[in-house]
Formats: C-alpha cells, structure tokens, sequence
C-alpha cells in the first residue's frame, strides 16, 4: 500500500543519548498512528519518568517513574500513538542511552 507521506516509511529505528530534563521522543504526524517500542541503559544510576500526552482528549499521564541502578537497562514494548500523541521521557542523569523502534500505520479513522 502506498502511503500518500512518503517521508514516513514502515518502521524506522533511532538511538541516541537523553539530555537531563524532559526530552519528546516521538509526536505521532497527522495521519498515522504508532507502535513503539523503547529501550534505555546508563552506565550511572539514574531516574526515569515514561509520561504520555494525548491529542484527543487533551490529556497526560506518568506511565511510570523509576530510579535504576547503574548499568540497568530498560526494555518497555507496546505503547500506541494515534496522530497527535506524544512520549516524553525525563531523566536526572546525563548519559542515558535510548533506542527507540517505531511502526507506522497510515490512519484509516480520522477523529
């Protein structure tokens, strides 16, 4: 099936290492929807908060808030983003590696 964005292919797989604060890890473009699944480590101890903003409703939720110790490394699997929706993940601690694998589905229901 052709996608009428072709800048958005199937799947696409990032890695990259967090700045202390809240970082946006991925906003779902108008049209599709996303499957994702995450993944973070540091050599340090270190805190993370997963928080979730919806489009439609307007709303935000604090999936979970953890301190890991050092080493640790987080696999998370199965979030959904419909157009809109962003991730947000913060974390205390300079150095946290993320890699992030994303599916994107073109959006047949438009809200």
């Amino acid at each position: 099936m052709a996608y009428p964005y072709p800048s958005y292919p199937d799947v696409v797989q990032s890695q990259g290492t967090l700045s202390i604060g809240t970082n946006t890890l991925l906003t779902a473009p108008a049209g599709y929807t996303c499957s994702i699944n995450l993944r973070f480590n540091n050599p340090l101890a270190y805190d993370i908060e997963l928080v979730m903003n919806r489009a439609n409703p307007v709303s935000s939720l604090t999936v979970y808030s953890l301190t890991l110790s050092a080493g640790d490394t987080l696999q998370d699997d199965g979030y959904s983003l419909e157009p809109g929706d962003s991730l947000d993940i913060i974390t205390t601690t300079a150095g946290t590696n993320y890699f992030i694998s994303v599916r994107y589905a073109f959006n047949y229901v438009q809200r």
